[in-house]
């Protein structure tokens, strides 16, 4: 699942917000001028941060289609970290009769150790680290949900050292 950094601002408001951004933003307020300045500073923040994580990552600096081809070219050339490249989603799920809750609470158990540690301020000026980033391939997002949805999670972790699934011993 690919999350944008306005998206994931959103759901720190609220997780509800979210939903009805996506879904039905026809009743979403809109936002006050300096609420949007705040939500830009802090994707900055973001992109500031990865940056000194990443200082060998490629920065796209076009824009629409440019950007698109730009974006290509680098992954084509090998490129595995890039800034501002264009996207596309890759996978959504839907995961019916769960508990919303209760499938939160095993993701974030289940990926604690991969958890991305990045320190945020919020448009209050509280600082926090995000506790909904996690550092995992696609593939094994895609089993653990799978996992999650058959309610066979129990009987595995993740092995971070692997980047894999692993059964637990019983």
């Amino acid at each position: 699942m690919q999350i944008s950094k306005s998206y994931f601002l959103k759901y720190q408001i609220c997780p509800s917000y979210l939903w009805l951004w996506k879904n039905k933003r026809d009743v979403v307020p809109v936002d006050e001028e300096e609420v949007i300045k705040r939500r830009l500073e802090q994707g900055n923040e973001v992109e500031r941060y990865a940056r000194q994580l990443f200082p060998d990552a490629k920065l796209v600096e076009s824009s629409g289609i440019t950007a698109k081809r730009d974006t290509e070219r680098l992954v084509s050339e090998g490129e595995t970290t890039i800034f501002q490249a264009t996207v596309k989603i890759v996978e959504t799920y839907k995961c019916l009769n769960i508990n919303t809750q209760k499938f939160e609470h095993l993701i974030h158990r289940f990926f604690g150790d991969v958890k991305l540690d990045m320190p945020l301020t919020a448009p209050n000026g509280t600082s926090y680290i995000p506790s909904e980033w996690y550092v995992v391939p696609l593939d094994v997002l895609n089993r653990t949900i799978n996992l999650i949805i058959s309610g066979e999670i129990v009987h595995y972790r993740y092995d971070s050292g692997l980047r894999d699934i692993v059964l637990v011993d019983d």
